[in-house]
């Protein structure tokens, strides 16, 4: 899986930035190093982004995170793997300075992967420079409502089962329903050229939201 579905270059860069400093604390803390050049932080992001997407609460430092199908096996001189295993022990981190930075640095990445446009939309239909009557706002909405639904479902389903390839009929049929919703308004809407052509003006509108919003930062500050 390339995580180019999801994040843009620079939002990577910076993950893989502070993932290194993040492994390198854990390092301080534990026995049993964990080494940073053995790493596929493509891998990593993944695994990352399923443990936020599934298993992040109040109680994370409770929580251990698996790197063993992210990280390359190391052999000893006789040629028994060295490190059969790579775990992250969140609970080393409690009763520690480090303990609030990376809670910090846990919910900033909570935010990195639940990113979306639903507050911006809502707050740019409430306010007088919307260009859109209610009916052009309600056919906006409902059709952004089903886009972001199915955005939702995907990223859910691409970062909860690890062992499948996100291109694969298993994969794709976890957000089947979403896909399905998404397909029949597109259908709808395109079937009436007045419709399709609020469509077309909204989606400039979301251009220029993405192209405006501001990129969630991702710091482990320590």
């Amino acid at each position: 899986m390339s995580i180019d579905n999801f994040f843009s270059k620079n939002i990577q860069n910076e993950l893989e930035k502070e993932l290194k400093k993040f492994v390198n604390l854990y390092n301080t803390l534990t026995v049993k190093k964990i080494n940073l050049e053995s790493i596929n932080y493509n891998k990593f992001i993944r695994i990352l982004g399923n443990f936020i997407l599934t298993k992040f609460n109040k109680n994370w430092s409770n929580s251990t995170l698996d790197l063993t199908n992210c990280t390359q096996k190391e052999y000893d001189l006789k040629g028994s793997i060295s490190n059969p295993s790579s775990f992250i022990d969140f609970s080393l981190f409690n009763s520690t300075k480090y303990y609030l930075p990376v809670e910090n640095f846990l919910i900033s990445l909570q935010k990195v992967f639940h990113t979306n446009l639903d507050q911006d939309i809502e707050q740019y239909f409430s306010s007088k420079e919307t260009e859109f009557n209610e009916y052009e706002k309600n056919i906006c909405l409902n059709f952004y409502s089903k886009m972001s639904k199915l955005e939702s479902s995907m990223r859910i389903q691409n970062f909860s089962d690890l062992t499948l390839d996100v291109n694969s009929k298993e994969n794709i049929s976890g957000y089947n329903d979403a896909l399905r919703d998404y397909h029949e308004i597109v259908l709808n809407i395109s079937s009436v050229p007045e419709d399709f052509e609020i469509i077309e003006r909204f989606n400039k509108v979301l251009k220029n939201m993405i192209i405006n919003k501001k990129n969630v930062i991702v710091l482990l500050d320590i």
